[in-house]
């Protein structure tokens, strides 16, 4: 039975809108001296010289991951044996359960949002980065997301599977290659592509605080 808070998407009415703002977007282009455009490689960088992952490299990237997190990170669960073989089925391409996501979600103090920028730097071909602005971007609305929104987890699996179809599209491709050209070369993959054309199509919009993307 579907849980009434689950959040499901329109693909094809999320295409039509990215390729739309995206056409907005590149004429300004990107802020070379965004503190997040900046660090992002760096992060992805440290976990593609990483193999196995063990729990040094899960505290580390957990504390740079709320680097870019308007909040000081504490423990709130030691689950670290199964939060790094986690990690490592990423690491190695694999897909997480409802399950597993549970459990680094707990490790995270309860934060999609944490887990999904720590899935990402892992694998950012797999995995999208998550938060309120790019549900709000989805959602169409004004105001922010409810953070239970945000804490859904079938919601978050739902997004996960709605960027993974969209990045296998044509014009994700296309979009990919002219931002990584807008950014001097940098490496982005196909999902942080969309990602950020939703993300900064909502700040362009709406301005203010947002949750460090």
């Amino acid at each position: 039975m579907k849980n009434e808070k689950t959040v499901l998407f329109n693909q094809a009415r999320i295409q039509e809108r990215i390729v739309k703002d995206w056409q907005e977007l590149k004429q300004k282009g990107f802020d070379q001296h965004d503190s997040y455009l900046i660090s992002y490689p760096e992060f992805v960088n440290y976990f593609k010289n990483v193999n196995p992952i063990n729990k040094h490299h899960l505290i580390i990237g957990i504390h740079f991951v709320y680097g870019w997190m308007p909040r000081v990170f504490s423990f709130t669960s030691t689950d670290f044996d199964e939060s790094v073989r986690c990690l490592n089925e990423v690491n190695s391409g694999g897909t997480l359960s409802d399950t597993q996501i549970e459990v680094l979600k707990g490790l995270l103090k309860n934060s999609l949002v944490g887990t999904s920028k720590l899935l990402h730097f892992i694998n950012p071909s797999r995995y999208a980065i998550w938060d309120r602005r790019v549900l709000r971007y989805l959602l169409e609305q004004d105001s922010m997301p409810h953070h239970y929104q945000m804490k859904e987890t079938q919601t978050f699996l739902n997004y996960q599977a709605l960027m993974n179809n969209l990045s296998e599209q044509d014009f994700a491709k296309v979009i990919c290659r002219t931002i990584q050209e807008k950014l001097n070369g940098q490496i982005v993959s196909p999902l942080r592509a969309l990602e950020m054309v939703m993300f900064y199509t909502d700040k362009k919009k709406y301005g203010g605080k947002d949750e460090k993307q």
